[in-house]
């Protein structure tokens, strides 16, 4: 699992937590580099730990002079269920969300398609077609956290796939990823969804109207403390098949032949 971020000004701290909180040590890999700009790209990365499949990680990213801190979590599960057969896939939000938006859409190994929006403020809800039918969402559970959705009357072919729910506020989003597999009718498995070897949870990216002045770019103050010269990009990513580095070859260069 990654997070980055990137175009910010000071230095920030990335630190990682789990929910629960778990005894193990995370031991992240964090890397800093600065532009010729003095703006910080940051990469810091985690392995997931072995044997814990439905714990959230969390990513924070705060200045080291206080002020909000940004927040990307994750989780991901697998569940099955069988053609005909309503199912509930569930999506729950962790406690430091407050009055969250909601966001559900799907990838059957396609682009990914929207299912519904959730809006805290009207506390309505808006499905898109095709899934009108097929999809239920308890509107007033969602302040409450509980962003799960029925699956009504699902499909063997059409609904086995990658559904994703994202609650998000200002400065804080939380995505969980359940990869869904409908079973057919005659009792035969359905088809596993595509795995991919990466996946991405964009958190925010904030723009910036960029200032000049006498040719010079002028670092843009964000309300989060940060200082951008054009957005604040804050990603979190799982890598599905997990962390590899590849490295290359060097070529053994040929010793001339002396005389």
């Amino acid at each position: 699992m990654k997070c980055t971020v990137r175009n910010v000004f000071p230095a920030p701290r990335v630190t990682w937590a789990t929910e629960p909180p778990t005894f193990e040590d995370l031991r992240p890999v964090t890397r800093m580099l600065a532009d010729k700009q003095g703006l910080y790209m940051v990469d810091s990365r985690l392995r997931l730990l072995k044997g814990q499949s439905d714990l959230v990680y969390i990513c924070k990213v705060a200045t080291p002079y206080g002020g909000p801190a940004w927040t990307a979590s994750l989780r991901e599960r697998e569940i099955r269920g069988t053609q005909g057969r309503d199912l509930t896939i569930p999506c729950s939000a962790p406690s430091y969300l407050n009055h969250p938006s909601l966001e559900w859409s799907f990838s059957g190994g396609e682009d990914p398609s929207h299912i519904l929006t959730y809006d805290s403020r009207s506390g309505r809800s808006v499905s898109t077609a095709p899934w009108d039918s097929h999809v239920e969402l308890d509107g007033f559970r969602v302040p409450f956290g509980d962003g799960s959705l029925r699956l009504m009357d699902p499909r063997h072919s059409e609904h086995t796939g990658s559904y994703t729910c994202r609650f998000s506020v200002p400065y804080g989003a939380h995505t969980e990823r359940t990869d869904v597999t409908i079973d057919g009718p005659d009792g035969a498995r359905g088809r596993k969804p595509r795995d991919d070897p990466e996946e991405v949870t964009e958190l925010h990216v904030v723009k910036a109207d960029v200032m000049n002045t006498q040719g010079k770019q002028k670092l843009l103050s964000t309300s989060s403390g940060f200082a951008s010269a054009d957005s604040l990009y804050f990603s979190l990513e799982s890598f599905k098949g997990g962390m590899s580095s590849k490295k290359k070859k060097k070529k053994k260069k040929k010793k001339k032949p002396e005389g």
